[in-house]
């Protein structure tokens, strides 16, 4: 795939206003409390003692512990995630959400690579790894990925850019 440097330097600037906002695995933000968070976080463990090789119900813990700021946690349980099934997409993809938040561009860019390898009609991953290489000055790669996900799933990534003019006409 070509890309023109007119089009690089297109994707680029919009992903400099919002790629702060791909950092998220989750596209809505919710008015949910910390409270609810917590309660959700009992009733999973409560299912996880019944079913405690569920991947999913590790993925979803960890995504409630995200939610409230707990990495440690998520980080944990999105790692049991993987433990019980190696080719689960999501849990990397958050992992490396974590990672992209710490900065630790490697990881992300490993963890999101995961993902969409074990699953590459994955928007979100493809997404979080263009922005991945955005932050690390791979410009290219950037505009690669970020053209591919608009491919793969069109509306997902039209949000984030109708959020990037929003912000762009608020400034």
């Amino acid at each position: 795939m070509t890309i023109s440097k007119k089009n690089i330097l297109l994707i680029c600037s919009l992903l400099c206003f919002f790629f702060f906002n791909a950092t998220t695995p989750f596209a809505k933000e919710e008015t949910v409390t910390k409270e609810d968070y917590l309660k959700e976080i009992s009733i999973v463990k409560e299912r996880l003692i019944k079913e405690p090789e569920s991947p999913v119900l590790h993925n979803t813990l960890g995504y409630y512990f995200f939610k409230i700021d707990n990495y440690d946690d998520a980080k944990a349980e999105y790692a049991n995630a993987i433990k019980y099934d190696k080719k689960f997409s999501l849990p990397y993809n958050n992992l490396g959400v974590i990672a992209l938040i710490a900065k630790d561009y490697d990881s992300a860019e490993s963890y999101f690579s995961t993902a969409v390898d074990l699953n590459p009609t994955y928007a979100k991953a493809i997404y979080n790894l263009s922005v991945t290489y955005f932050r690390q000055k791979k410009y290219v790669k950037a505009a690669k990925y970020y053209l591919k996900a608009k491919d793969v799933d069109k509306n997902y990534v039209n949000e984030r850019e109708d959020f990037a003019k929003t912000l762009i006409t608020r400034s």
